[in-house]
């Protein structure tokens, strides 16, 4: 409740918060022009386009179960490599967010031609993996189509959250 915008004020507010407590773990302290912005995963290709790398199916590798998610914050540092990466959330199994971290550790990024300063952002994405063709278990003879929205929604968090 509360007059119109609190929320989005508060909001605002844990966003700046997160920004400065990322840049403090990120180690050594940055100089002002290498400030971390904090973006929607969405918002990320505008500013850095990824070159290499595994895909979210070379990461599913042999995972036991056929679909799963992990909804993860990580960093795109300057140099292209990313950081501070923390699984928030995973389904059905913690192998998920270990298939996750990994991948993401070989990503590297190049900046777009809107980001010529290397702008370093911190954002919070999720993962949907499904093996084509999957389908999920009933317990009978009958195999149900898996529901990709519903998988998304055990790993869903606030688009940039704080801590965890």
């Amino acid at each position: 409740g509360g007059r119109p915008g609190n929320r989005e004020n508060t909001m605002r507010a844990c966003i700046a918060f997160c920004v400065i407590l990322m840049a403090l773990a990120s180690g050594p302290a940055r100089a002002a022009e290498d400030e971390i912005l904090a973006i929607n995963a969405v918002d990320l290709p505008k500013l850095w386009t990824k070159t290499s790398g595994a895909s979210v199916g070379e990461a599913l590798g042999r995972m036991k179960y056929r679909a799963g998610c992990a909804a993860v914050s990580y960093i795109v540092e300057s140099t292209g490599v990313m950081s501070s990466i923390k699984v928030l959330r995973s389904w059905p199994d913690s192998g998920f967010g270990i298939a996750t971290e990994n991948m993401l550790k070989a990503w590297r990024f190049e900046p777009t031609a809107a980001n010529r300063a290397r702008q370093p952002v911190y954002t919070v994405e999720l993962f949907l993996m499904t093996i084509p063709g999957a389908e999920m278990d009933t317990g009978s003879r009958i195999k149900k189509k898996i529901d990709p929205d519903a998988i998304a929604g055990y790993c869903a968090v606030e688009s940039i959250q704080c801590g965890g």
